[in-house]
């Protein structure tokens, strides 16, 4: 289950869902733990900074 949390919150992340949500749905109240388990894909992070 541990697994798909990171799988989760990282799904959540790239689709732009704001962290109070993102903060509800893992049942934590800290910004660190959304850092925590959130592993950004090459892709993603390659097209944002191409985005900026």
């Amino acid at each position: 289950m541990h697994g798909f949390r990171h799988h989760r919150v990282s799904t959540l992340v790239m689709a732009g869902v704001s962290n109070d949500v993102i903060k509800n749905r893992i049942g934590h109240g800290s910004e660190e733990m959304i850092k925590r388990y959130t592993y950004l894909r090459h892709e993603f992070i390659h097209n944002e900074r191409d985005r900026v």
